[in-house]
């Protein structure tokens, strides 16, 4: 007899084992006792069984029509409880998970937990289970275990984007990121949930009460043509209720009240007049919209009357081992210190910096022994070639370098203010120094390894601008002002130059260890990847996490290798410039493909479209390191498969294909709704191809808003045998044949 997956005979061969005679008939007897129990379901019984597992929590109301069914999983669970006792715990690890799903439907969480967790530890491939994965997620998320519960859902997405409850997966971390005060993130997760056309237990109506609070965070992080978008895309929804609209009709009318940037004072007050009297329209007892829109016509002299690859499993930050003692917890920085020209392009140092052991490097006389002239970045010179160039500007509070204390002086934390605005170059910030082409062209003095553009830099085959990556970034900077701590983009190296006057301090962390700091992120609310946070050195110690700390003198050159965790602060009134690297390494391509996977986990956009880097890589360059060679041979291999399926999927369900090939330095696409990369087939939707205007879509969010695919048109970008022509031609190439 097998059930769900559970197989009773091979469980009491199991027991069996080697087992004496004696021992023998008493565990077949144990075997005849479990069959007997699942005896005690009905055939019918046992193929409804079959069906019903996490999915259907919510959907399943055992306490208005659902008696039978009710009835039937409490029989299940007596006879699942019954066997797993009969035979010590011995049986498929399959058993626990059913049992799991049916304590679920019944909303006996505590049992539920337990057969979850058993289920956990037998089965070693767990998370190919989405179901698994989404009751885990529900049960943590019933304890308000927000920390297990995001992990489980984000994993269930992770493994298969398409799962058929997505909507109640994104509804709940949408709910989670908001309590957790990481707005981003919520709106990002409600959006998708909003777009979604599959049913769904919590009300998407109710739940825009929880995207208002969200949309105004961009208002109060002015971000306000961003807000806009929301409110209005909020109020296209159908069947909105009443107090949701009203209360979204008064914070647009009331932005476009008080932003200058929204707009012509006539227009945006007239406007903002508009969508306050709709407000009352929808909800006439607001007293709040009925202020505002008296504040609104006294200023206006008026009376108040008038967003299908193998799987793998989702990807974990990695565990640093062996644990360093405690005197090896302040290593000293690697420094090279250079007396002409032909040291900077001595070949060893490249070898040097780029080594795995060595997590950053300061080069050290670079400016005088390679003759550059940085005045060509000094303020002055950058204000008179530019003074209008907008730019972000980071208002922070001041603190000495080692210690990061709350708004009132009282407690040491993690969390970093840092508020952000704009103004332009004359008076002060960070900007993008491409269009100062004299100051660009000093650089093409460094040597090829730290060089903007190069062809063993990675970033050179994407094929378009990346900025402040593949393009240089200056940051100008006020004694005491911030670099909160971070990863480079992708885990790419980074190459930042003091220009000075004033000297900067830098901390950094070994990327083996920026598990422990997420960790620390985590416990402190905040997120790792898009958050503001600046270490506690006391607890990175406490936790046997090296940190290397030095001071980048002006003329020294700062190489951060990949992956390095780090942060900065300014000692004086200096400009620094920095951009991205990728070395033509297997360990670079590595750690760039683990964080492409780990931002996708974490609903974070990669910067460095690594498919399309990667195809680009296999046309422009030969690759003579085997595990490089693996490691991007496998993603052609992947990709190239997606597309054939997806391909076929889409012929055999008559959706016609238009061809619309790649134009020279096209960006890489991203999908407009979850900001995954869309690679080869590009959904947009029929309004913006008629337009020219081209939303793309990835194929799970364009589903989500239309299962049939009826309101997109699919655009191909290359053609299946070009795409496979390049596969085959990309071979290993022989050390030799390379040299």
């Amino acid at each position: 007899m097998k059930l769900c997956g559970v197989s009773l005979d091979a469980a009491a061969a199991r027991s069996l084992g080697a087992a004496g005679d004696e021992e023998k008939k008493m565990a077949a007897g144990k075997a005849n006792e479990i069959e007997l129990d699942f005896l005690k379901l009905t055939a019918q019984e046992r193929e409804s069984l079959v069906e019903i597992d996490s999915s259907l929590f919510g959907f399943q109301r055992l306490h208005e029509d659902g008696a039978r069914t009710k009835a039937l999983l409490l029989k299940a669970v007596s006879c699942y409880d019954s066997a797993i006792l009969k035979s010590e715990g011995k049986v498929e690890p399959e058993m626990f998970c059913q049992l799991g799903h049916f304590n679920l439907l019944l909303e006996d969480y505590p049992k539920a937990l337990s057969a979850y967790q058993r289920y956990y530890s037998l089965q070693t491939d767990y998370w190919k289970n989405a179901a698994f994965l989404y009751g885990l997620g529900l049960v943590y998320f019933h304890y308000n275990t927000f920390h297990w519960a995001i992990q489980a859902f984000q994993d269930g997405l992770y493994i298969d984007p398409s799962f058929s409850r997505a909507t109640e997966i994104h509804m709940r971390l949408g709910l989670m990121f908001k309590g957790n005060t990481n707005y981003k993130s919520s709106l990002k997760h409600f959006q998708l949930a909003l777009i979604d056309s599959n049913p769904c237990t919590l009300s998407k109506a109710e739940s825009k009460n929880h995207y208002i609070p969200i949309s105004l965070f961009y208002t109060h992080t002015q971000k306000f043509r961003t807000a806009k978008e929301a409110y209005e895309n909020l109020l296209q929804t159908e069947n909105l209720p009443a107090q949701v609209k009203a209360a979204t009709l008064q914070q647009l009318g009331w932005m476009h009240h008080t932003v200058e940037r929204l707009g012509d004072p006539g227009s945006k007050d007239s406007y903002a007049i508009q969508c306050l009297q709709k407000s009352l329209e929808a909800d006439p007892n607001s007293g709040q919209s009925w202020y505002f829109l008296g504040r609104n016509l006294g200023k206006n002299g008026l009376s108040s009357s008038s967003i299908l690859l193998d799987q793998c499993p989702p990807p974990r930050p990695p565990a640093p081992s062996p644990s360093l003692p405690k005197d090896k917890l302040n290593p000293s920085t690697p420094s090279v210190y250079l007396e002409n020209k032909r040291d900077a392009f001595f070949p060893p140092l490249h070898q040097f910096c780029t080594n795995p052991s060595n997590p950053v490097t300061v080069i050290r006389g670079l400016a005088g022994a390679l003759k550059l002239d940085l005045g060509l970045f000094s303020t002055k010179t950058l204000v008179e070639a530019n003074p209008d160039h907008l730019v972000e500007v980071r208002t922070q509070l001041s603190q000495p370098t080692d210690e990061n204390w709350d708004l009132s002086g009282t407690r040491k934390m993690w969390r970093c203010q840092s508020s952000q605005s704009h103004t332009t170059i004359a008076k002060y910030a960070q900007y993008q120094a491409s269009s100062f082409q004299d100051s660009l062209r000093e650089l093409s003095k460094l040597p090829a390894f730290a060089r903007v553009v190069s062809a063993g830099n990675l970033l050179s085959h994407v094929g378009h601008t990346i900025l402040g990556m593949n393009t240089v970034q200056l940051y100008m900077k006020v004694p005491g002002s911030r670099t909160p701590g971070h990863q480079e983009n992708n885990n790419f190296c980074s190459v930042n130059i003091n220009i000075g006057p004033g000297d900067c301090e830098w901390f950094s962390v070994p990327q083996p260890y920026w598990g422990i700091i997420n960790d620390f992120c985590e416990k402190n609310n905040i997120n790792f990847l898009m958050g503001s946070w600046w270490p506690n050195l006391e607890d990175l110690y406490e936790a046997d996490v090296p940190v290397y700390r030095f001071i980048q003198r002006p003329g020294d050159l700062v190489w951060l290798n990949t992956g390095t965790v780090h942060w900065v602060q300014a000692i004086g009134w200096c400009n620094n410039i920095a951009w991205n690297v990728g070395p033509l390494t297997a360990y670079q391509y590595k750690l760039a493909a683990e964080r492409y996977e780990w931002n996708k986990l974490q609903s974070v956009k990669s910067i460095v479209p690594m498919i399309h880097l990667s195809w680009n890589m296999a046309r422009n360059i030969k690759v003579s390191d085997s595990k490089l060679f693996q490691m991007i041979k496998y993603c052609l291999l992947r990709t190239l498969k997606q597309c054939q399926m997806l391909r076929e999927l889409l012929q055999v369900s008559g959706k016609e294909l238009v061809w619309h090939g790649r134009t020279r330095d096209e960006p890489a696409h991203y999908c407009s709704i979850c900001e995954v990369e869309v690679f080869a087939l590009l959904f947009v939707t029929s309004e913006s191809n008629s337009r020219k205007t081209y939303v793309v879509h990835c194929q799970d969010c364009a589903r989500r808003g239309s299962s049939n695919l009826d309101n997109f048109v699919v655009l191909e970008q290359y053609k299946m045998d070009d795409l496979t022509q390049v596969y085959d031609q990309f071979t290993l190439v022989s050390q030799q044949g390379h040299e």
